[in-house]
């Protein structure tokens, strides 16, 4: 299923996500990678940066949520991800290979906003950070 604008929003509506708008492609300038290497696949000398050991939780700790959160905010703000209003780009799948037709991922940045109650990690509902 292809997604719209409308069904992205929704989706990221209970992280606490605002969409604002998907980007043009060619608008979006991501900082160089060295070559043959992925951002999951560079080390800390091509820049990369990962939580700190005590953000790090085993998936069934109780406090796992609360780690994950922490260490993502703390990344997001220290490395200048947010801007002024809380604004970030999100990379979005709208629709897969075998739906495109072409063979290729339908992906695309999408521009949103960091609401005051937000919670990347599933947990019981009404509970957020």
């Amino acid at each position: 299923m292809t997604l719209t604008d409308a069904d992205v929003a929704a989706l990221l509506a209970p992280a606490g996500l605002h969409f604002i708008k998907r980007m043009n492609q060619e608008d979006v300038r991501l900082p160089p990678l060295p070559p043959g290497h992925s951002a999951a696949s560079a080390g800390p000398e091509h820049g990369r940066f990962d939580s700190h050991p005590d953000e790090i939780a085993d998936v069934h700790d109780a406090d796992m949520p609360d780690k994950v959160n922490a260490g993502w905010f703390r990344m997001a703000t220290e490395h200048g991800l947010l801007n002024d209003a809380r604004e970030f780009l999100l990379s979005v799948c709208y629709a897969r290979y075998w739906e495109t037709g072409t063979g290729d991922d339908d992906i695309a940045w999408v521009q949103v906003r960091l609401l005051d109650k937000w919670d990347f990690v599933a947990r019981a509902p009404g509970v957020s950070v």
